[in-house]
């Protein structure tokens, strides 16, 4: 769900913008702050969401665990769906490129420390609320 709030985010901004998305070194470095902003929104909901099924005691340790989990499972997604696009229209993508921009890396430290904070304020809510 966060991968596909910020993927449709980011092919929206491009469309208006009128940016080709297929090579990471044309896009202006405003792209990545706009999923900054999508991870800022979705990854405490997604935790909350996940965490409060009350299968998985929420604590800081689980919610960077979900994080890494988030992060894995979008990083897969990337790497099938580019390398599907590449495989079908034989074009040169710089996928890798976007992952070697250290704005890519602050907005994953950020997701993975909203994930582990979600999930912390989680569990003093819950301590509260039994207390």
């Amino acid at each position: 769900m966060n991968y596909a709030f910020s993927f449709l985010l980011t092919i929206a901004i491009g469309a208006y913008s009128n940016f080709d998305l297929m090579y990471a070194s044309d896009i202006p470095n405003y792209f990545l702050y706009w999923g900054m902003v999508a991870t800022v929104l979705t990854t405490p909901l997604l935790t909350w969401w996940y965490l409060g099924a009350g299968s998985v005691l929420p604590n800081a340790k689980t919610g960077l665990m979900f994080g890494v989990t988030m992060f894995l499972v979008t990083f897969l997604m990337d790497l099938s769906l580019f390398a599907s696009f590449f495989l079908l229209h034989f074009v040169r993508l710089e996928t890798f490129l976007f992952y070697t921009n250290p704005l890519f890396w602050v907005s994953t430290s950020v997701m993975l420390a909203l994930a582990s904070m979600s999930a912390e304020w989680m569990r003093k809510r819950h301590l509260k609320t039994r207390a």
